[in-house]
């Protein structure tokens, strides 16, 4: 049988130093899909960061991001299903609009479905949300939630059972 639950993490590290300038870069991602015939789960979250130093300056974050993702299909036809996502994005290195929520509800349609790849267009509307760092309060779109529309093309491609490509 199928496994109904999928999941994958991964890391990574690296550090350099040459003539005293120094950098070391983080990254951390984690990912589970669950998938029965009557409903898909996915969750999705990862971390990522750079921080470098130079001679006689203070060590500095050049990159420091993280998102987290969950969505729900719910099939209601056999080639139509509602679904509800939502999106958190994370920029430390912003003075306004660290902290991003887009939420959304729709409609996916699967353009593809076999064995190996699975790529779905989902349309609905979005309430977006940002807030927070040090420049928020003098920022006029800092702190409020924006109406909008989005539209995801998901591809999960599988050329082998221990290969899995993912692009959203």
């Amino acid at each position: 049988p199928k496994p109904l639950w999928k999941s994958s993490v991964s890391a990574g590290l690296n550090g350099n130093e040459k003539d005293g300038d120094s950098s070391l870069t983080f990254n951390f991602s984690g990912d589970t899909r669950y998938e029965d015939e009557s409903q898909k789960l996915s969750m999705s979250g990862s971390f990522n960061s750079k921080q470098s130093k130079k001679p006689g300056e203070p060590r500095k974050f050049d990159t420091e991001k993280g998102s987290a993702q969950i969505r729900y299909d719910k099939p209601i036809a056999s080639k139509l299903a509602l679904f509800a996502e939502t999106d958190y994005l994370y920029n430390g290195t912003n003075s306004s609009g660290v902290n991003t929520v887009d939420q959304t509800l729709g409609v996916a349609y699967p353009l593809i479905q076999s064995e190996t790849i699975d790529f779905t267009l989902s349309v609905g509307p979005t309430a977006k949300w940002l807030g927070g760092g040090k420049g928020c309060s003098s920022n006029s779109y800092c702190g409020n939630t924006y109406g909008g529309g989005s539209i995801i093309a998901s591809l999960l491609w599988n050329p082998i059972s221990s290969l899995q490509f993912k692009l959203d």
